[in-house]
């Protein structure tokens, strides 16, 4: 597996931390719009180094998308054991860390690009990161919306 986006999360709950990382999905088909799909969560003694009890859950109502996280749970189980560390279940699946940005969640390779609003008819349809114009208005081109144009926004600063 590769470029698997993923979103982590930390907190403390009594006498544990616990790291949840979140699988991530298309919302629609398409790579802008992502929701969790299913979560992947550990949970460490506070004070100590190492993280275990790998536990799984699913966050969709959607089938299709409950077979794709049950695949890759799968897949997932077949390739580590209980003390799996964080980071090794990272590299297996290729995570993409994404963090939430502008209501969207976005890449940290994203960093330092630009973030362009989609104009269409009637206002603000969607947006595209992309280091300049012409390569967003690429992007733009791609999505095929009539009458549509990309405006600068702001520079992405994650």
């Amino acid at each position: 597996m590769k470029n698997t986006p993923v979103r982590t999360l930390t907190n403390t709950s009594g006498k544990y931390n616990m790291m949840t990382i979140e699988i991530l999905h298309s919302r629609y088909g398409g790579k802008n719009h992502l929701e969790p799909l299913g979560t992947v969560t550990f949970q460490q003694n506070i004070g100590e180094n190492k993280w275990y009890g790998m536990n799984f859950e699913i966050r969709t109502d959607n089938i299709r998308k409950m077979k794709k996280f049950t695949k890759m749970v799968d897949f997932i189980g077949k390739n580590t054991h209980y003390d799996t560390q964080p980071d090794e279940l990272k590299k297996l699946i290729g995570a993409d860390e994404h963090v939430y940005f502008e209501s969207d969640f976005v890449s940290l390779s994203k960093n330092g690009q630009r973030l362009y609003k989609v104009l269409a008819e009637g206002g603000h349809y969607s947006s595209i990161i992309a280091p300049d114009d012409k390569a967003a208005n690429k992007e733009l081109k791609k999505l095929n919306i009539a009458n549509s144009r990309v405006e600068f926004y702001k520079e992405v600063k994650l």
